[in-house]
């Protein structure tokens, strides 16, 4: 039976460390002035805002004041959509065809999604592919702080230096 996510033991030893040490880069405000610039480049949200909020300060604020924290940002990316759109809006036709409409099993365009994002960065904005991310990393949450520098390598390729 096929599934999303390849069920992997969480690791003793040397596994445990590295992945510990991973997790240990992860920084939230790191996390959030990417979304944040995702956000005001490409218009769009990367999640849905609370449904008690009203006005635009109040938008601004939650969008402000809260990470969506490693989980949450890898599924809000882990589609690859968002980030196709979002290279798209940075260099319009970058990725001429992407898998707009996916069920929730369509791992493979999913998966497709993400590398064409990495291809476009590598191809289009001339990042070094170390600077960015491999598939892995996003879609089973192995490294999302490298998925953060990879964000912010595309964000320094376009001349906006996050901080």
């Amino acid at each position: 039976m096929a599934t999303d996510k390849i069920n992997r033991p969480t690791g003793y030893g040397m596994t445990a460390e590295v992945k510990k040490k991973m997790d240990s880069k992860y920084d939230d405000q790191s996390e959030q002035n990417a979304r944040l610039w995702m956000e005001d480049v490409t218009g769009t949200l990367l999640c849905n805002p609370p449904d008690d909020i009203q006005t635009a300060d109040q938008l601004n604020e939650w969008r402000y004041n809260n990470p969506l924290g490693k989980d949450g940002m890898c599924l809000a990316l882990s589609d690859g959509r968002y980030l196709c759109m979002l290279m798209n809006t940075i260099s319009e036709g970058a990725i001429p065809k992407f898998n707009e409409t996916l069920k929730e099993k369509d791992a493979f365009r999913k998966r497709e999604n993400i590398e064409r994002f990495i291809d476009a960065g590598i191809k289009i904005l001339n990042c070094k592919k170390l600077d960015l991310f491999q598939v892995v990393d996003l879609f089973e949450k192995t490294n999302p702080g490298q998925v953060i520098n990879g964000i912010y390598a595309v964000a320094r390729k376009v001349g906006y230096i996050v901080i």
